[in-house]
């Protein structure tokens, strides 16, 4: 969720940082939760310290129920509810948790029923319609039940695209891909 590495390559030497607002706050007091703020005033870290749930069961595949969490809880995250519509959150995996039996069943080639597994649903965000480079992701740990119990996130409020592309995506990575790999693409 945009940590990168800590080489020169790959360090975020961004500099300032967006403080979570009394709004902010206040949501995840009502959650009853404990925020770890990220530099883009997104809770990077959101649970509780009694090991409780962060929402009751709620309905729908794993996928639906994070996102209705989220839409519901959007306060939390600086997000406006439209930020967190399908087109402005995509999802991008909804991956049950496997258990040993099912992992047994799983590398025997057997049919697995996932129904009762905890899973972990991960979206990014767009902007413009282009999906988010660094940062922009969240990531929801739901019981069997569809009961959140952690989230993790790096999205941010500020979605609107203020400059114009000077080049195509693919002139972009070719002038970004190291000469002697690019030398192998042309």
């Amino acid at each position: 969720q945009g940590e990168g590495g800590l080489d020169a390559e790959t360090l975020d030497q961004r500099v300032g940082a967006v403080l979570p607002t009394v709004a902010q706050r206040a949501a995840v007091a009502a959650l009853g939760a404990r925020a770890t703020w990220d530099p883009l005033g997104s809770p990077k870290v959101l649970t509780r310290d009694d090991a409780e749930f962060l929402s009751e069961a709620l309905p729908g595949s794993p996928a639906d129920a994070a996102r209705a969490f989220v839409r519901r809880h959007a306060v939390v995250f600086g997000l406006s509810e439209g930020q967190t519509s399908a087109d402005q959150l995509e999802l991008i995996k909804a991956v049950p948790l496997t258990e040993g039996p099912q992992a047994r069943k799983m590398m025997a080639r057997e049919s697995v029923d996932w129904s009762d597994n905890a899973h972990v649903v991960s979206f990014r965000q767009r902007y413009a319609g282009r999906p988010a480079a660094i940062d922009g992701q969240l990531t929801v740990a739901l019981d069997k039940d569809n009961r959140v119990g952690f989230v993790s996130s790096s999205v941010t409020s500020q979605t609107q695209v203020t400059n114009t592309a000077r080049i195509s995506m693919v002139d972009a990575y070719l002038a970004a891909v190291p000469q002697p790999a690019r030398e192998r693409l042309e």
